[in-house]
């Protein structure tokens, strides 16, 4: 089973409230950002302002965060992250959500991408974080 945590804001400085926002508005949902949490407790993502693809101790429980299992195999998505770690953030793919038409490069994966690659959904440069699966 994986755990996925949710971001719902509220974002802590203007420009990522301005952020959030913007991301919320172009997917439709609530969440702007999705971190993948390994058997530690710890968050794997792709992350702007981390630069990229990596592990970080993250506060889950500070009511920031929606918090959601689903029925994949927590190993093999972990591993993914493992063998991408240090990959760069995919500003481009992210920009393009603003754009008719969207671009991926799996090599500069954005969050919801990275996750969606982690735990094999198709198209995962086309996966917001409000189009990851709830259960």
């Amino acid at each position: 089973m994986v755990r996925l945590a949710l971001y719902r804001g509220p974002a802590p400085t203007r420009l990522r409230q301005v952020a959030h926002r913007l991301i919320c508005w172009r997917t439709r949902g609530p969440y702007s950002h999705v971190e993948l949490i390994d058997a530690d407790g710890w968050g794997w993502s792709s992350s702007w302002l981390d630069g990229g693809v990596r592990r970080k101790a993250i506060d889950f429980g500070n009511g920031h965060w929606d918090l959601r299992t689903i029925d994949r195999d927590l190993e093999t998505a972990v591993k993914w992250f493992e063998d991408h770690k240090g990959e760069p953030y995919g500003v481009m793919g992210l920009l393009t959500w603003l754009l008719p038409f969207r671009v991926g490069d799996s090599r500069r994966p954005f969050c919801s991408e990275a996750v969606a690659l982690a735990i094999g959904m198709p198209n995962a440069w086309q996966v917001s974080p409000n189009d990851l699966p709830t259960e």
